[in-house]
């Protein structure tokens, strides 16, 4: 359907006569300063439901779509207050419908997406990714799997690969983020594991989806802290925020671990699994007096794994992938224990989480 509203052409896509004049209005309320009883709109969206109530047949994707140009308006304006309101009421068409039916429901992905997708852009990351999990939680019920083919399962799973994708550009920024951990990891450990391979062993199949959700989400939180300047992180509460970041990957680590080691559930006995695997073991017993060096110092500790000097009592000097993976142990036990600021986290962040960054690609590449 196209109509020209101040000299704009505008198409949208004919739905059905109960709703059609209605949205024609409803640009012309948006484009050309004309007048819109949002009553008389709702009452159109509500017949157009009653006609077309199966979340499943298409028609609710259409719907929601046809609020796009609208939204599209707003967000090349950057006027991000008007293009979440524009899904703000498009949502409310749905849920009045919902709650005059009970036991139906619209399928409300579409409007989830771009609303997410829209708080992002604007910097609000807890919110936008709120926002896509919903979507994804629509997906879910409507198709009936836990995985849609759908790009909002694709976004919260980080699957760059999927072009079917509006907001593709942000997976393609956090592609970039991860490759040069993931490149990083491979110089260091002389490793021919490249970023398609990590794809493919892990975002793709990761152990369960809350982990590939919790990687995806830890990744956009890490890239927005990079953006902030070194010295504006110069302080104890910037250690607090990147330690809580930092415990998330080692959570993604012991997840990773876990599913190839099940029947273990403490970190301390994950890492002496991967160390068995990679060739460079630790037993549980050095594993424990790593532990208790963290617990005694934790500054002096992370200082000696990053600088190659952390020895055992007996003399032993760890090597890397053994100071990796005991780092990793010893941000977990921190993180779910102690929020005390350590200068050594905001001074050498970049360093620990690379290390983090390594065992986890040690454990997609090697484990088997």
């Amino acid at each position: 359907m196209e109509f020209i509203i101040g000299g704009q052409t505008i198409q949208i896509e004919s739905l059905d006569p109960s709703i059609d004049d209605q949205f024609v209005l409803l640009h012309a309320a948006y484009f050309g300063r004309e007048a819109l009883k949002w009553a008389s709109f709702e009452e159109a969206a509500n017949a157009f439901f009653d006609k077309y109530p199966d979340p499943n047949s298409g028609h609710h994707d259409k719907y929601f779509n046809n609020f796009t140009v609208i939204w599209r308006s707003y967000l090349n304006s950057r006027k991000f207050d008007g293009a979440e309101e524009i899904w703000g009421r498009a949502m409310s068409t749905a849920l009045s419908w919902e709650s005059l039916n009970p036991g139906k429901r619209v399928h409300k992905g579409t409007p989830y997406y771009f609303w997410g997708m829209t708080a992002l852009e604007r910097g609000d990351l807890d919110k936008g990714y709120a926002l896509m999990h919903q979507a994804v939680a629509e997906d879910t019920l409507t198709y009936g799997v836990q995985c849609p083919a759908s790009p909002a399962f694709a976004f919260a799973s980080l699957n760059y690969a999927e072009r079917a994708q509006a907001f593709r550009d942000w997976l393609y920024r956090q592609m970039r983020y991860i490759d040069a951990r993931q490149s990083a990891y491979s110089a260091t450990y002389g490793r021919p594991f490249i970023l398609e391979n990590f794809k493919d062993k892990f975002l793709l199949k990761p152990p369960n989806v809350d982990i590939g959700f919790l990687f995806a989400y830890s990744v956009a939180r890490l890239m927005q802290l990079s953006k902030t300047p070194d010295h504006a992180l110069a302080s104890g509460f910037a250690a607090q925020l990147e330690s809580n970041l930092l415990f998330d990957l080692t959570q993604v680590i012991d997840g990773t671990i876990r599913a190839k080691n099940p029947t273990k559930w403490k970190f301390v006995h994950h890492a002496e699994f991967m160390l068995q695997i990679v060739g460079e073991p630790l037993t549980e017993q050095e594993l424990g007096e790593v532990n208790q060096a963290f617990g005694a110092g934790f500054d002096a500790s992370v200082g000696a794994m990053l600088d190659g000097t952390f020895g055992l009592a007996g003399g032993k000097i760890l090597s890397r992938a053994q100071r990796d993976v005991s780092l990793a142990y010893g941000m977990r036990n921190r993180g779910a224990h102690d929020v005390t600021a350590t200068p050594t986290v905001w001074k050498r962040f970049a360093e620990i989480e690379q290390a983090l960054f390594n065992v986890l690609y040690m454990a997609v590449d090697r484990l088997p």
